[in-house]
């Protein structure tokens, strides 16, 4: 295994109009085979937040996908970074380690890489679903945490800033190498394969770039499930899924506080009796089950969702820079206190284009002095990889034409860049039909030809 690898600079950013330097490279790219619009496919028909958050119908699951015992052990990296030294080491946010997971095989087989979605432990439901589904089709599963997930920002981000997709694939290729030396000889690896749902494909499409320059893996095949194609169109698309007029009409403000201001108050008084909360999509769809939900109250589910997600970045970016924004500087380590659902309001307080404009974007800058929001948003995105994407016969995509994440023209984008190594589903919201037996026959025909 070779030595981790940093890249000396990072990639230029494009310099043109954002979304018309989009439409140009699509325009004098060589049109490829049209994508695979799936046919006959067998889905409720839904909206696409019922279908994202309640998922697939249990007669249209795969076997697979059925909960069950895997072989797998779990490993922690030592990260040791400074800017812990000061925090307490047994709070939440005072992590030193990062987890992750191993499922493996008793006999040689390809490795498969699985990058957890925003927000996403390797625990979590989503990424537990992809191990088990590969795992039982015959591969050793390497399951990754996101890069936006609190343990990853304080253990492993060199950045300090998660959603930066250049940087975020850096940090994510040298714990996918640390890890394969943590591992050691306890799988034979054939091959190594890549893939990640919802952020973490488009964090597998950056780690392939990545991969072919280094060359310290060598990965060859990648799959990319429901990606965001335009940063900010998804989480502006998650922001605005419930209006402010909607809530005015149940709480009688165009605030999202009164909604926010009950689970703030749960989740804190849980958080101080647990010192733990697990606020993933994942955890907080599972309240939806078995119960009858509208289509405002599944919407604003996403809506909640998304934002704690929001919000444990938020926090996490503020502590460990010191901004002041959320925990008042020279008081990080002294973070679980009584005022512990303070720093929560605060935080929930911010949404993802609040924390792009004043956290992120302004850190992109210092080294990017020429770059704008519209230059950073597609150097972060699918689109300012187009080219790259194209030209790649080993990356596939899985998508949905309903996808909650897409904007106007990203599933032209998709169909346009990927051709026939798209399979666009006609319906599943954002990653709800992932254990269908239709989408797992699929992924695994993709990795097992």
């Amino acid at each position: 295994m070779n030595t981790p690898y940093r890249l000396p600079v990072k990639p230029t950013l494009s310099k043109g109009p954002g979304f018309f330097l989009g439409l140009l490279i699509l325009a004098i790219l060589p049109l490829s085979v049209p994508a695979k619009d799936v046919l006959n496919y067998e889905y409720p028909a839904q909206s696409a937040a019922r279908s994202t958050v309640l998922g697939t119908p249990a007669r249209l699951v795969s076997p697979l996908a059925i909960p069950g015992e895997i072989r797998e052990r779990n490993y922690y990296l030592d990260m040791n970074k400074p800017e812990l030294e000061g925090l307490e080491r047994q709070r939440r946010y005072g992590v030193h380690r990062l987890g992750f997971s191993l499922a493996y095989q008793e006999t040689p087989a390809p490795l498969v890489v699985s990058i957890a979605g925003t927000g996403g432990n390797h625990e979590g439901g989503k990424a537990q679903l992809m191990k088990r589904l590969l795992y039982r089709a015959g591969f050793h599963v390497l399951s990754l945490t996101s890069p936006t997930h609190p343990e990853f920002i304080f253990a492993a981000s060199s950045t300090n800033h998660a959603g930066i997709s250049p940087d975020d694939a850096q940090d994510l290729y040298t714990i996918i190498q640390r890890a394969l030396e943590e591992v050691g000889s306890t799988v034979e690896i054939t091959d190594f394969y890549l893939t990640g749902y919802s952020l973490g494909g488009l964090n597998a499409a950056f780690i392939s770039q990545l991969d072919d320059q280094v060359g310290a893996i060598g990965f060859s095949k990648v799959l990319l499930i429901n990606p965001p194609v335009n940063l900010l169109t998804s989480v502006t698309n998650l922001t605005d899924i419930v209006s402010s007029d909607e809530v005015f009409e149940r709480t009688g403000s165009h605030s999202l506080k009164g909604f926010f201001d009950p689970v703030l108050q749960s989740l804190a008084d849980y958080y101080k009796r647990e010192g733990q909360l697990d606020l993933t999509g994942d955890a907080m769809y599972r309240i939806a089950e078995g119960v009858e939900l509208s289509d405002f109250d599944l919407r604003m589910l996403v809506r909640v969702s998304f934002g704690f997600s929001t919000a444990d970045m938020v926090f996490v970016s503020d502590v460990l820079n010191q901004y002041g924004f959320i925990v008042p500087v020279g008081q990080q380590n002294t973070l679980i206190q009584g005022n512990n659902n303070i720093y929560l309001r605060r935080s929930a307080s911010w949404t993802f284009l609040d924390y792009f404009r004043h956290m992120v974007l302004p850190y992109w800058q210092l080294t990017h002095p020429q770059a704008t929001e519209e230059s950073a948003v597609i150097a972060w995105s699918l689109l300012g990889m187009q080219e790259y994407l194209a030209s790649q016969s080993k990356i596939h995509v899985q998508h949905n034409i309903d996808d909650l994440i897409l904007g106007e023209g990203d599933i032209d984008f998709i169909r346009s860049t990927f051709g026939d190594r798209a399979l666009i589903y006609p319906a599943g919201g954002h990653c709800g039909n992932m254990k269908h037996r239709r989408n797992v026959d699929d992924m695994l025909a993709f990795f097992n030809n």
